[in-house]
Formats: C-alpha cells, sequence, structure tokens
C-alpha cells in the first residue's frame, strides 16, 4: 500500500484509540499518515466503503490509501510498517499469525476497549476536519 495520502480512522470516543493516536502523532516522523475520527462524516463514509452496515457502532480502525481500505489487524500491521525502525519488525511478527486469529484477538481488544481504557474526551481537543500529523 502505498501511503503517500493515507488517513487513519479511528474512535475519538475511545482511550485506548486516542491514546494510539497521540502515539502514531509522536512516531510518525516522515508524516505519512492523517487521522480523522470515526465520527466524522468522512468518517461514517469510510464506514460505508467497507460495506459495514451499521454505521453508529464499529469496532476496527480504518486505513485509507488511494481508495484502498485496510481494517482491524491488517490497517495495525500497516501502521506499524509505516513508523519503520523497530515498529515494523513488530509489523512481521504479527502478520506472521494468521489473519484470522489475529482479527479475533483484534476483536476482543475491540470489543473491551470501552471498559479497560475508558472513555476519551480527546475528541473534544481535536478539530472535525482532516488532521495532518505534524
Amino acid at each position: 500500500m502505498s501511503l503517500e495520502n493515507a488517513i487513519l480512522f479511528y474512535d475519538d470516543r475511545c482511550g485506548l484509540c486516542t491514546g494510539a493516536v497521540r502515539w502514531i502523532k509522536r512516531l510518525d516522523r516522515k508524516r505519512k499518515i492523517m487521522l480523522h475520527a470515526l465520527s466524522s462524516p468522512e468518517g461514517i463514509q469510510a464506514i460505508r466503503m467497507v460495506q459495514i452496515e451499521n454505521a453508529d457502532y464499529f469496532d476496527s480502525i480504518i486505513l485509507r490509501s488511494d481508495e484502498r481500505y485496510l481494517i482491524k489487524s491488517e490497517a495495525v500491521i500497516e501502521v506499524f510498517s509505516v513508523l519503520g525502525g523497530y515498529w515494523k519488525f513488530v509489523a512481521v511478527i504479527i502478520g506472521s499469525v494468521s489473519p484470522k486469529l489475529r482479527n479475533k484477538m483484534y476483536e476482543w481488544i475491540a470489543a473491551n476497549r470501552h471498559r479497560w481504557f475508558g472513555n476519551s474526551s480527546l475528541a473534544c481537543s481535536y478539530k472535525p476536519t482532516v488532521e495532518k500529523i505534524k
């Protein structure tokens, strides 16, 4: 996937997700990933593009680049790859696990993320437009 025009759509009401966004912002030195909330109009459109029926309840990040969409563990692996360094090695390790198993793990974490990490008020501190990582 070419990440020249990549947008990572994330749950801006999730403590785990917003923490991950802060982490990505700090580590993406090449500034390849833009961020956008799933709850925004563009996020809802991305959800529709990956053919998810209920746009109000979606338990996956979406990584879009050049009209290609990755969700769940595939999106996580691609983000790790883009971050480079030893995170690229982490992507290789995660990628070596069968897609069925790693997506089951992703779904388990996603189902419990609000209970484990709480909700986030970070949504209020970001503008509802695409934000290029600085």
